[in-house]
């Protein structure tokens, strides 16, 4: 069952922002790249044997829904929250072509990592069925694990109405003790500020510190 909630925008706090940012601009997006102190990621997935990349989409997937504005959507006269959104990365196939892999979230660490190995598996042997909906209840990520790099930008369906979260992380590496890993946000201005990329930032870190 989909389950979201339509956002009254006659009583929406930030209706004039959301009118600002869709009406006066062609490309409402924003983006910020920042490096990631993930020591206790990296110590964390050797201990339990988990794959980095796999708790780092959890982790990811996991600070996302707990913020309202990341899970919300647009339609051409209102604005959605959905109740909860899940994960659609790419993944690396057998002839270095990407895959899409959608996987359903779980606030489960080891019920989301083992239905995200399953999933890639299937992707890859060529057996797997997408039966796992299209809707706009997702959030798009990716990995660069070649580059540390300390900007990049996302392709966009529609620069207007496609308000789905990118987001991406690159090369981890070495400082001394100390593991570091770029993390990259884009997301639509209409509904997200700055302050909100700070909480996911901040949500971030401090899910690994958790670990």
């Amino acid at each position: 069952m989909k389950k979201f909630k339509e956002i009254s925008l006659g009583s929406w706090g930030r209706r004039a922002h959301y009118e600002f940012f869709m009406e006066n601009f062609q490309f409402p997006h924003t983006t910020i790249t920042a490096p990631m102190d993930v020591t206790n990621l990296v110590g964390f997935c050797k201990e339990k044997k988990l794959t980095l990349f796999n708790t780092t989409v959890f982790i990811i997937s996991k600070c996302v829904n707990e913020i309202p504005e990341f899970r919300q959507r647009l339609r051409p006269e209102t604005v959605l929250e959905w109740e909860k959104v899940h994960p659609s990365y790419t993944i690396m196939g057998n002839d270095h072509r990407f895959l899409f892999c959608d996987v359903e979230f779980s606030d489960d660490l080891h019920t989301f990592h083992e239905r995200s190995v399953e999933t890639a598996r299937k992707l890859k042997e060529g057996s797997f069925q997408d039966d796992f909906n299209k809707d706009d209840n997702r959030i798009f990520l990716s990995c660069l694990p070649w580059i540390s790099f300390t900007q990049m930008s996302h392709p966009i369906h529609s620069a207007r109405l496609d308000a789905t979260p990118r987001i991406s992380w690159g090369k981890v590496t070495q400082q001394g003790e100390r593991y570091s890993m770029p993390l990259n946000m884009q997301a639509h201005h209409a509904l997200v500020d700055g302050y909100h990329l700070g909480l996911a930032f901040e949500g971030f870190q401090k899910n690994i510190e958790a670990l």
